[in-house]
């Protein structure tokens, strides 16, 4: 694929000071709790968050959950930094790190979840990869990602603010890459706060749950 990521952009995109800083996770719940177990998924397992930004999903994993440990890797320090001391009173471990190459061993965690990363990397394959390598056999990668479905997305994608690294990615590309890379995966359109949207087939985003093959 062109265009391949650009660490460059991504970081100066997310450094620039009109980005938000959020203190509350209560606005994310219905996109867990709508489509997820969430005490299935990730009580007593070691989860990680990739592109956790201000990590606002692991703070409420790891205070309501019950993991038995949980991490969360963004590629921007000033990211993680925004909310460094209420990840550190809700017990989350905050490193700094990419999806290529992600600094941890082979078989580190039970669950991996990312919101919103996906549409960020051309060369997804080698992101897929990694998350291969990081989880065991049966392992877990759970997600959301924009659907490209809701015209809102798309509007976004071409006339607002938005990172350099982001591209519209189809439910269909992320099976197929999934499925090449040694995963059973399915995907779920989802409209948490409007649920008429999903069944009039706008969904706003797409639930992605992927098990790593023995």
């Amino acid at each position: 694929m062109s265009a391949p990521f650009s660490y460059k952009l991504e970081k100066e995109f997310y450094e620039q000071s009109h980005l938000p800083s959020f203190d509350s996770y209560a606005r994310l719940e219905p996109y867990i709790r709508s489509w997820l177990d969430p005490m299935a998924v990730f009580e007593d397992k070691k989860v990680l968050e990739v592109g956790a930004g201000q990590a606002l999903y692991s703070r409420m994993f790891a205070e309501q959950f019950a993991p038995r440990q949980m991490t969360a890797l963004d590629l921007v320090p000033s990211q993680l930094a925004a909310s460094q001391a209420a990840s550190r009173r809700a017990g989350v471990l905050s490193i700094v790190g990419d999806c290529f190459h992600l600094p941890f061993r082979e078989k580190s965690f039970d669950v991996v979840f990312g919101s919103l990363i996906l549409h960020r990397f051309r060369e997804l394959e080698e992101v897929v990869k990694e998350l291969h390598r990081v989880l065991p056999n049966e392992g877990l990668y759970v997600g959301i990602e924009p659907s490209l479905s809701n015209p809102m997305h798309l509007f976004r994608q071409f006339f607002s603010n938005h990172s350099p690294n982001e591209f519209l990615l189809s439910g269909g590309q992320i099976l197929r890459v999934f499925a090449r890379g040694g995963f059973q995966a399915e995907v779920k359109r989802l409209s948490p706060r409007f649920p008429l949207l999903r069944r009039l087939r706008l969904a706003t985003c797409l639930g992605i749950w992927a098990r790593k093959e023995g």
